[in-house]
Parts: C-alpha cells; sequence; structure tokens
C-alpha cells in the first residue's frame, strides 16, 4: 500500500468549475452533489475520474485513507510511549520505565 497518501481529490461540478480541492476522499464523495464528478490526481497528473453515477468507485481511496490514519496513529502511539518509558527512567523511577503498576 503507498503510505504517502499522495492523492488529490478534485470536485468538479457540471460546468466545469472546481467546487473542491482536497486530500480527503471523504470530504470529496460528501461534497459532490447533482452531478459532476471527481477528479483524482497524482504527482501532477489525472489517475481517474469518477462520475456521481459511479460515486461507489471512491470507496477504494476512502479505506486507504482510513489504513494510513490508522497507520499513522500506531506511529505516534509508539512514540509517545517511547516518550514516557524515557521519561520515567531519567527521573529515576523506581519501576525503571514499566508502565506496570506496583502491588
Amino acid at each position: 500500500m503507498n503510505r504517502d497518501c499522495g492523492n488529490i481529490f478534485a470536485v468538479v461540478d457540471v460546468y466545469g468549475k472546481n467546487v473542491l480541492v482536497t486530500r480527503s476522499a471523504q470530504k470529496a464523495k460528501d461534497a459532490i452533489r447533482g452531478g459532476g464528478k471527481i477528479e483524482i490526481w497524482s504527482r501532477n497528473s489525472l489517475v481517474k475520474s469518477i462520475l456521481l453515477s459511479e460515486i461507489y468507485n471512491i470507496n477504494i481511496y476512502i479505506q486507504e485513507e482510513k489504513d494510513y490514519h490508522a497507520y499513522k496513529q500506531k506511529q505516534a502511539e509508539a512514540r509517545n510511549r517511547a516518550r514516557a518509558i524515557a521519561r520515567s527512567k531519567k527521573a529515576g523511577d523506581p519501576n525503571n520505565g514499566s508502565t506496570e503498576k506496583r502491588v
């Protein structure tokens, strides 16, 4: 899976005007109403156009976005745990960095 989540979604109305440009597939899906399409861009090239009638095709991108956010959340939690352990060791905690409670 591509971890950089580098797609850009442009919501275009029936007259060809950009209504919304975002990195969020869910926001793009919510913004399209009454016709138009969603253009998916990556590295300055058009990857795909999704019409309102085939909006179910964007669910792949929405799931990828959710997976990306879950991956980033796990990374942040791991960093925070490492910082907490480092702080407790530095402060001379008798548990020596353990997060378990003593009985």
